[in-house]
């Protein structure tokens, strides 16, 4: 495991995940950066409190970080409703000037980068298949055609300076800190606990991956420093779908509702998601990931604890 590791995007929902993860290996020292760092944290994390655009040659060198044995990237502009995706000047600066001023910024190529990228960008064709590795591309977003060019960039700076690098494209990940994210598990649990059945559109047999944050920061870390042996693209997710049917039947069964206790409405066009986690398997190897139903016990506890 690396000695020196920084991430980006540290008080993020993921991010803040693999930071907590970090600190719990006392080989490892961790360089966090965010805009603000958290009221509380682990003691043993050396904060880099700037945005993206600001980062300096002399953060790096302040936080004792002139060299990274691993850079950990997942600061971005994440669309978290569905009115965010036009926000054009928010993704800009955030995934592309802002990933420039990052790489522009260090004292010298970490050794390995990992950049976390997205399967959204993938075209809508290669949902019609399981994805794998060598699914077509072919963003429909803004966002995904931003990490898109992410990925090349990153690969064309490491690749200039000799370091190893390799993109982790992220399906749905879940988990207790994604209250700020207007999706599927959020959005109907906060209903349920509102007393208000959920929406169910169409017949909800769209298909999801669902991976728990913490096996998705567990995968991060791995990414890290396991043997690369030329691989630079893996997609990280579970490998097992389930249907928004099921989801809303689940979050209903453990709030006490009947499984079937949701309103319907008109049909969804969502796509369904199907990976095939078998690179990401042979790669980082095996660990026991938290099941679908524990993992919603936990984000549903989550909401349940809040003010």
């Amino acid at each position: 495991m690396p000695k020196t590791i920084a991430v980006t995007g540290a008080t993020g929902f993921i991010g803040a995940a693999v930071v907590r993860r970090l600190s719990a290996l006392g080989s490892i020292r961790t360089i966090a950066n965010a805009r603000k760092r958290p009221p509380e944290g682990a003691s043993q994390v050396t904060w880099i409190e700037s945005s993206l655009g600001n980062l300096r040659t002399d953060h790096w060198e302040n936080a004792g970080a002139s060299r990274l044995d691993a850079l950990l990237h997942l600061a971005a502009f994440i669309p978290k409703r569905a009115s965010d995706h036009g926000r054009v000047e928010d993704v800009l600066e955030s995934n592309v000037a802002g990933l420039n001023a990052l790489l522009k910024s260090l004292p010298q190529p970490p050794r390995r980068f990992v950049f976390c990228s997205t399967i959204d960008v993938y075209s809508e064709k290669a949902f019609q298949a399981p994805l794998n590795e060598g699914s077509p591309v072919g963003p429909s977003g803004l966002y995904g055609a931003s990490k898109l060019f992410g990925e090349t960039l990153v690969g064309c700076y490491a690749n200039a300076a000799g370091a190893e690098y390799v993109v982790l494209r992220l399906g749905h990940v879940y988990g207790p800190g994604e209250d700020r994210y207007a999706k599927l598990i959020p959005e109907t649990i906060r209903r349920v606990l509102g007393g208000q059945p959920p929406t169910l559109y169409g017949e909800g047999l769209d298909r999801r991956d669902f991976l728990y944050v913490e096996d998705a920061a567990e995968a991060i870390i791995r990414a890290a420093s396991v043997p690369l042996n030329g691989t630079s693209l893996v997609n990280v997710a579970c490998g097992t779908s389930v249907t928004v049917r099921e989801i809303m039947r689940a979050i209903n069964r453990e709030l006490g509702h009947d499984e079937s206790w949701f309103t319907k409405a008109a049909g969804s066009t969502a796509r369904s998601v199907v990976v095939d986690p078998s690179l990401m398997r042979r790669l980082l190897g095996e660990w026991s990931t938290v099941p679908l139903d524990e993992g919603l016990r936990r984000e549903i506890a989550w909401f349940q604890a809040r003010p």
